[in-house]
Order: C-alpha cells, then structure tokens, then sequence
C-alpha cells in the first residue's frame, strides 16, 4: 500500500506546464502551415486535419488552464 502512494506522491509532484506549451504551440504552427495548403488539401480531401489541429490546440489550453488551476489550488509552483 505504501509503494502505491509514493508513487502517487511522485506523479502529482511534476509540472507540465512547459511540455503543454510546446505541445500546444506545434499544434497553432501546424495550423498555419496547413493555411498555406488549403488549396491542396482540399483537392486530396485531407481538409479534416484542420479539425485536428483545434482539437490539439483546444486539449492544449484545456491543459494550460488546469495546470493553472491546480497551482493556485495547491498554493505555489508545482514541483
């Protein structure tokens, strides 16, 4: 039982913040790299990685916010 709590300790100790950040940054250029193929991606019927990249970069601020949620919650900088 112990071992099964430190390991939960160990996990709820990090904070992803940073990898949210980037994640969610790739996902915005992916975005505007895929505007500049609109026209080629419509042809081969690909338009759906659009709705792709939203959903990556609508999960990624989801994913900020409750980072920035549990910060406050816990009352600092997660560690």
């Amino acid at each position: 039982m112990s071992r099964k709590g430190s390991i939960t300790a160990s996990l709820s100790n990090g904070d992803a913040l940073a990898p949210i950040i980037v994640g969610t940054a790739t996902w915005v250029v992916a975005a505007i790299v895929l505007l500049f193929f609109r026209d080629t991606l419509h042809t081969a019927g690909t338009t759906w990685w659009f709705g792709a990249c939203a959903v990556g970069i609508l999960s990624g601020l989801g994913g900020i916010a409750y980072v920035l949620y549990r910060r406050r919650r816990e009352g600092g900088v997660a560690r």
